[in-house]
């Protein structure tokens, strides 16, 4: 599993695989356990459970789990899937069996929950209320940047919208060069992900090939032929805030930072994410990290992120922003200390394997210090 699917499993709260038994129409039995928050079954090879009848759709399912909760989201097809068994309401549980042209699928474990209070996240409405189990949902509108239609917006009210050439799709796009079902999006309290759903063209992020991403405030999605971008009002309020706020002067502002905890010695700046650092928006580690970012490039040389404070868990936005602070520092940046659960969690990421770690932040002020460094 990729850094980037690693980091869609922390972020929809999933801490198990998907753990499935399918029994084809001969009796067969295969089991398979799928690593991550999302699967795909088709008869394509490239899913995640391939079924090789022609009867099949490429990609005929698309589930994906949200912390303890597994969604069933059928894809376009001309046989349709069928879910039976207890009470089903889009949540698919162990009491229930999931029919696929003749073959049989249901999940191995028990810690699926199934109640039919949650909406499913193709019905529910993020911007006309809230639920705990789908924690603080941003609000968030997919803009077109080119064609005719350039300036279009559409608001994402649902935790997952299908995008695709097939008027099932929730955002249609009527063009031969679009697959019928092209791209999820999935709305998490840390933003709005993409994720390809096998499509002809695949998905770009930010110029980059990819099968999953974090959209990001104005960073361009491409699909075929359209270029999109994510707007956050939340973040454009943010950066009007933090701009208004400038006259005060960058290490002010530093202070007031809840998630990125600055301190500095003489020309090294240390970061502190705290233990607030778990469950925060993005809208909020994207003006902390522009605040260190600005006062790191003026006026310090060397930058350590110290672990130490924030505990076994960090939300992958902030992995992104320390990462993203170590490309930006003048001189050396390095990492010190963290519970081991923590270098677990991280030991994929971009920030784990490209900065050199030291048992503690004294040790790291040393080593920066000397002429090696």
């Amino acid at each position: 599993m990729d850094e980037i699917r690693a980091m869609l499993q922390y972020a929809a709260g999933v801490a198990s695989p998907i753990r499935l038994q399918m029994r084809s129409p001969s009796g067969d039995i295969s089991v398979h356990e799928i690593v991550g928050s999302s699967c795909l079954i088709g008869r394509s090879d490239d899913c995640d459970i391939s079924i090789p009848d022609d009867t099949v759709a490429f990609r005929h399912v698309y589930l994906q789990a949200i912390g303890n909760r597994l969604a069933v989201v059928p894809l376009p097809s001309a046989a349709g899937v069928q879910c039976v068994g207890a009470d089903f309401t889009g949540w698919f549980g162990v009491d229930h069996r999931m029919q696929i042209c003749g073959y049989t699928l249901q999940l191995l474990d028990t810690h699926w929950a199934t109640d039919g209070d949650l909406p499913s996240p193709t019905a529910f409405r993020p911007r006309d209320e809230q639920r705990p189990e789908y924690g603080l949902l941003p609000t968030v509108d997919l803009e077109l940047l080119n064609t005719s239609a350039r300036g279009r917006k559409w608001p994402i009210n649902r935790v997952i919208t299908l995008l695709g050439r097939d008027e099932a799709c929730r955002i249609t796009v009527v063009d031969d060069r679009i697959s019928r079902a092209h791209a999820a999006f999935l709305l998490l309290p840390t933003g709005l992900w993409v994720l390809d759903l096998l499509a002809r063209v695949g998905i770009k992020v930010g110029g980059q090939d990819c099968r999953c991403a974090l959209l990001a405030d104005s960073v361009e999605l491409q699909i075929g032929p359209y270029k999109l971008a994510a707007r956050y009002p939340q973040v454009e309020a943010a950066v009007a805030a933090q701009a208004q706020q400038l006259q005060y002067g960058t290490e002010f502002l530093t202070k007031q930072n809840k998630v990125l905890l600055v301190e500095t010695y003489q020309e090294t700046l240390i970061v502190s994410p705290s233990p607030n650092a778990v469950a925060v928006l993005f809208q909020d580690v994207y003006v902390e990290s522009s605040r260190v970012t600005d006062l790191m490039t003026r006026k310090y040389k060397n930058l350590v992120i110290d672990l130490d404070v924030v505990g076994t868990a960090i939300s992958p936005h902030v992995v992104e922003a320390l990462a993203s602070l170590c490309r930006n520092t003048n001189g050396t940046a390095v990492l010190s200390g963290g519970h081991p659960d923590l270098h677990s969690s991280i030991k994929n990421s971009t920030l784990k394997r490209v900065w050199k770690h030291y048992p503690n932040r004294i040790e790291a002020i040393t080593a920066l210090a000397s002429p090696k460094s």
